[in-house]
This record gives structure tokens, C-alpha cells and sequence, in this order.
């Protein structure tokens, strides 16, 4: 069994069921999503999970999942001394009347550029023109090597 309907709004359901696996989604017009999936493992186990994803992020609810540890008392201290550093750094920050100029940061940039000379710029086309990799591209990388998969 495999099914799917959306209408207008980025609404849909999505259903399937193959073997021993199976799979119910639906979506709402706020782009709030709400399933359950469920599957046997090779050694038979079977296992089930609902989750939710929405503003608040994704959750899921399963017996399978294991259980998150209490923090200990020098956790709860950590977690406590961050949160009132990390508040105080938002109130100094708030309190900031910095504003950010594009102008400013324009100039800045021309005056620099300004400070190069001629031959500066022609020893750095040089030194540019003199770099040479040669290298296989993967995914947008390059290797300063010949690379041999031998």
C-alpha cells in the first residue's frame, strides 16, 4: 500500500505499508507535521515511534529509545552559571547603541586598497599566476596532489 494526497495550503498525507514496515504522515496548512512509523529489525524486535515537528522543533516518543539521564548536581551548577552569563551578555548587548554603517564600512575597505601600490598588486598576480594545483575535484574540493585511488 502506497498513498499520497496533498490540496492547496502545503497540506498532505502520506501513507505506506511494505512488509513489515509501515509509515503514516500528515501535514497541516501551518506546516505542522504528525506521524507514526514502525519497521521490524533484522533480529525480529519490532519497533514503533510517533513524532511532531513544528515550531517547537522535532520530537519523537518511543519504548525504543533510551531514556536521557538526570543531570548530576555539578550539570545542574554548569547549566545554571551559563544561563546567567548567557543572560547577562544579552542584557549588555540590548544595552548596546552600536550601529552598524555600510558607509563606513565602504571607506574603510577603499582606504585600505588605496594603500597598495601598483607593484604590489602586480607581485601578487605573480605569486597568483606561479600557484599551481593540480588536483581531482570532489565536491568542490581540491587536493594540492595528483590523488590515485590504487
Amino acid at each position: 500500500r502506497n498513498d499520497f494526497s496533498s490540496s492547496p495550503g502545503g497540506r498532505y498525507i502520506f501513507v505506506y505499508h511494505v512488509g513489515d514496515s509501515e509509515r503514516h504522515e500528515e501535514r497541516n496548512e501551518e506546516g505542522e507535521v504528525r506521524g507514526r512509523y514502525s519497521f521490524v529489525a533484522p533480529e525480529g524486535d519490532e519497533y514503533q515511534f510517533k513524532y511532531d515537528a513544528d515550531a517547537d522543533g522535532y520530537r519523537v516518543e518511543s519504548d525504543a529509545l533510551p531514556s536521557a539521564p538526570e543531570d548530576t548536581d555539578d550539570v545542574k551548577r554548569a547549566k545554571k552559571e551559563f544561563f546567567e552569563a548567557y543572560q547577562k551578555a544579552l542584557e549588555l548587548a540590548e544595552d548596546d547603541d552600536y550601529e552598524y554603517s555600510e558607509e563606513s564600512h565602504e571607506e574603510s575597505d577603499e582606504e585600505e586598497s588605496s594603500e597598495e601600490s601598483d607593484e604590489d598588486l602586480e607581485d601578487d598576480s605573480e605569486e597568483e599566476s606561479q600557484r599551481h594545483f593540480q588536483g581531482v575535484p570532489n565536491f568542490g574540493f581540491r587536493y594540492p596532489y595528483s590523488f590515485s585511488g590504487k
